[in-house]
């Protein structure tokens, strides 16, 4: 990886001694911390923060009490102290809650919290934990599991270097995965756009098609009340027949038109209304699913997590001509398939989720037995999930534990309740 701007790395002696750094640092650059072979290491400066190391119950307490009283504890915490996080500064406080009976919590509740917790960090009680976001995916390298989050999103490592090596392995994996899948990203997006725009010009001209049973009533009326109507007016007003009190209905007319013209013209006016309506809710319908298949593929793309799964998505979209195929051949390239995720549940059943259109059909129509368990996301985009039964009866838990993996896998991840078929 290309190094950071303000990054270094310095090599030193058993006492501290620089050997050598990627980059040397002369007073020419920095008056303060020259970095040079020979030159004893120093810290960085610590930009007027205090050490937490040698921080006392006192200490800590008298600076809690120094700040602006609408300052919360977590920022005075991260502001005062040296390499002192917001995220571990809430942590401390929650630990000064657990502890303590005060409500609200006194400085120096807080205050023996935080040199408790640096007196683990100095005994080197350290239990290196990976902080994975709802998605899995990895957000942070702590000390040790904190409280703040449940297990489920904690992911305890040997060591840091086992920690970060993950996290940036991980995160790399992601980026690179969204530099792939950008390309997709952008198609579908603009497809699912042009639909919607679609949509709502469909909608539009069905509305006003849904006029054609007024044009009809007015052509029924006027043929009704022929020989009362005058040549040359503009409006007439005539019982309406098809309501029990028979109220009076006002009728627009061409006055250039005799009554007859006028009641063609209103017929006509309904046959042309039924025809759009009939056209614009087979279109309509059309439309929708071009949208809702489309809204499915974003969805799959959105967790794929290998490139096989990105490829056999782009191969589906070239398929259905959204993407031309440019390989020269007129054939796309052989891939190996992607396979579906499989997990197993805590009774002991095996579960299986589809993560695009190929693996749910392949699971759904060859995979699955009729005696299997099939679940869906209602009414939301998502994966096939299968329960592989072999026969046996499926406890709730194995059903509970299927459906939070059709839910999470599905459009309606991040929401609080997501209905299950």
């Amino acid at each position: 990886e290309i190094m950071g701007r303000h990054s270094n790395i310095i090599l030193t002696d058993a006492n501290g001694k620089i050997l050598d750094s990627v980059k040397r640092v002369d007073n020419s650059v920095s008056r303060i911390r020259e970095v040079l072979p020979g030159e004893q290491y120093q810290y960085p400066p610590s930009q007027g923060k205090a050490n937490p190391l040698t921080a006392s119950v006192e200490e800590v307490a008298e600076k809690l009490m120094e700040y602006d009283s609408s300052s919360s504890p977590e920022d005075i915490l991260s502001k005062a102290y040296t390499g002192i996080s917001k995220t571990t500064a809430k942590e401390i406080c929650r630990l000064a809650k657990e502890s303590s009976k005060n409500n609200p919590l006194t400085p120096d509740d807080i205050a023996s919290a935080f040199v408790n917790f640096i007196t683990g960090v100095k005994n080197g009680n350290f239990k290196p934990a990976l902080l994975l976001d709802n998605a899995g995916n990895p957000k942070d390298v702590l000390p040790l599991p904190y409280g703040l989050y449940p297990m489920e999103r904690l992911k305890i490592f040997p060591s840091f270097s086992d920690a970060l090596d993950e996290f940036f392995r991980e995160r790399d994996k992601q980026e690179r995965i969204q530099q792939r899948t950008a390309h997709l990203s952008r198609i579908l997006k603009n497809n699912i756009d042009r639909c919607r725009r679609k949509l709502e010009l469909q909608s539009e001209e069905l509305e006003k098609a849904k006029n054609a049973e007024i044009y009809r009533l007015y052509g029924e009326l006027i043929t009704s009340n022929i020989y009362m109507i005058a040549a040359g007016v503009s409006e007439i007003s005539v019982p309406n027949y098809y309501q029990p009190d028979c109220p009076l209905i006002a009728i627009p007319l061409d006055p250039a038109k005799t009554a007859a013209q006028n009641a063609q013209h209103y017929f006509k006016l309904y046959n042309k209304a039924k025809t759009v309506l009939n056209k614009q809710s087979l279109l309509i319908d059309e439309t929708q699913e071009e949208l809702n298949y489309l809204e499915s593929v974003a969805q799959s793309l959105s967790i794929c997590d290998n490139e096989a799964e990105i490829l056999e998505i782009r191969e589906e979209l070239v398929k259905e001509g959204y993407i031309r195929n440019r390989s020269g051949s007129g054939k796309a390239k052989k891939t190996i398939p992607s396979k579906p995720h499989r997990y197993v549940s805590c009774d002991g059943f095996e579960i299986l989720v589809g993560k695009n259109n190929i693996q749910n059909d392949h699971l759904t129509l060859k995979v699955a037995s009729a005696n299997d368990i099939w679940l869906h996301t209602k009414l939301i985009h998502g994966s096939h999930v299968i329960i592989r039964t072999e026969g046996r009866p499926v406890p709730d838990s194995t059903l509970l534990e299927a459906a939070n993996l059709a839910a999470y896998y599905s459009k309606g991840r991040s929401s609080a309740n997501v209905p299950v078929d």
